[in-house]
């Protein structure tokens, strides 16, 4: 049995005969909205979400193309959306006013006397008249929060496409390491297979042969690590996209990482620092949380004003109209709402130390994030100087080679080499990425827009 089955529901099967008042009142309210019974079965989500798949196009998926495609299918998005109308809500339910109320007080006079009217029906209206502003307050207080939400959903959203864009960048590199690793395990192979003939031929000792074999099932290892690499940033993709594993397994995909590149100038910094530290949409969360908060003390200040409120009533007493007009109000004599204006005005402190220390933990991590991405470039040089060095001895091994002048191992080892600097150069390049992914959510610029920029760059 669910849950809500077990809720009575508000509706005609709750007004019996024994409530003829509430009948009458309910059926006064034309406006009144019905409440409709919306079941929620853990079951089906599952289903649908197995069911999901990715839409068939005829080329290959790329960066851009699954970052569009969360768009519509990750539950986070759908959550910060949720949570937006939430705050529109509440801005219906500050900007509402208190209803009139309404008293019929039927009565006798037992002590009429013979032949007139004992009968002293009364009725009255108390309408409620807000002082000092307090509605507007609270309107001002709701419109700060639902731009706080506004903020909160740009930046969920932002951050889910950066989720989607690191994780493709991680498969792009993960598969990019499979495969030179399969071409390391095929070259040591050949290697290991050389070193035994030469064994055998009593030109090398059988330690040499170990070492070998040591290497080859070495990379072996290092390769089914990467195949379980592959694996599990594939289902981050899927996860990111909002898509089960399944769908993305047999997907045709053409992910291309950012190719590594100087970033770091010092206009380049101040630009991010300034980014950061002003734009960014957690810091305008802030300053809506900042504003809400000052304008919740001001509610709670102008709460020390009573408010009005005003009685007209009628009275039939034994053939007689009488008529009285009522004048109320609370007396701020024992209590002028100082627990309240206390506790918004330590919320408002709150609101501004978070605000100071957000900013002060963004520019901490721009002093971290530009220095690591600097380092992440110069070290990425030196493994491209490397790949550079590694393939121009492969180069010479193999004109030895064909001059008759080098040995066959030379030429193996050369290509052996060549492979082991060709993987730390993807190492490299992946914390380059990482470094960068580190930078820009910093600062939140546009994603896919620069996602296209950077496919069709590494296209040409």
């Amino acid at each position: 049995m669910r849950i809500m089955d077990k809720v009575p529901v508000f509706g005609p099967a709750m007004l019996t005969p024994r409530s003829p008042l509430i009948a009458l009142l309910c059926l006064g309210c034309t406006s009144c909205v019905d409440y409709v019974h919306a079941p929620v079965s853990v079951e089906q989500i599952d289903r649908d979400f197995a069911d999901r798949k990715l839409p068939s196009q005829k080329r290959a998926w790329t960066l851009p193309d699954l970052i569009l495609l969360g768009k519509k299918r990750q539950a986070g998005r759908e959550q910060a959306a949720a949570q937006y109308a939430t705050a529109q809500a509440a801005l219906i339910t500050a900007g509402g006013s208190v209803n009139p109320a309404i008293s019929i007080v039927p009565g006798i006079n037992t002590s009429a006397a013979s032949g007139t009217p004992s009968g002293t029906p009364s009725a009255s209206f108390d309408l409620l008249f807000e002082t000092a502003r307090k509605k507007d307050l609270r309107l001002l207080k709701a419109q700060q929060q639902l731009l706080k939400a506004g903020f909160t959903q740009q930046d969920t959203e932002w951050q889910l496409d950066a989720a989607v864009r690191l994780a493709g960048w991680n498969l792009a590199f993960a598969q990019e390491r499979q495969t030179l690793l399969t071409q390391a395990v095929a070259a040591q192979e050949k290697v290991l297979g050389l070193a035994k003939h030469q064994l055998d031929a009593g030109l090398i000792a059988p330690t040499d042969v170990q070492s070998q074999d040591l290497a080859w099932r070495k990379a072996r290892l290092d390769l089914a690590d990467a195949e379980a690499a592959v694996l599990e940033v594939r289902a981050q993709l899927a996860e990111a996209v909002g898509l089960p594993l399944q769908a993305l397994v047999r997907a045709k995909l053409n992910l291309t990482a950012e190719s590594p590149a100087q970033r770091a100038s010092s206009q380049a910094i101040a630009r991010v620092r300034q980014a950061a530290l002003v734009h960014r949409p957690d810091v305008a969360m802030g300053l809506a949380d900042y504003a809400a908060a000052e304008a919740d003390l001001a509610l709670e200040v102008a709460k020390q004003y009573p408010d009005i409120k005003i009685s007209p009533g009628y009275q039939w007493d034994q053939g007689s109209n009488k008529w009285q007009l009522g004048l109320g109000f609370d007396l701020p004599i024992f209590n002028q709402n100082q627990g309240p204006i206390a506790e918004a005005a330590a919320r408002r402190r709150e609101a501004q130390i978070r605000l100071e220390m957000l900013q002060a933990k963004i520019s901490a991590e721009v002093d971290r994030a530009v220095p690591a991405l600097q380092q992440a470039w110069k070290t990425y040089q030196v493994a491209r100087d490397l790949v550079k060095s590694q393939g121009e001895k492969k180069t010479t091994a193999l004109r030895r080679a064909q001059a008759g002048q080098g040995e066959p191992m030379d030429t193996l080892l050369a290509e052996a080499d060549l492979i082991s600097a060709q993987l730390v150069l993807v190492d490299r390049a992946s914390k380059w990425a990482q470094q960068l992914a580190a930078l820009e959510a910093l600062t939140r610029p546009p994603l896919v827009a620069a996602a296209r920029v950077a496919a069709e760059q590494n296209s040409k």
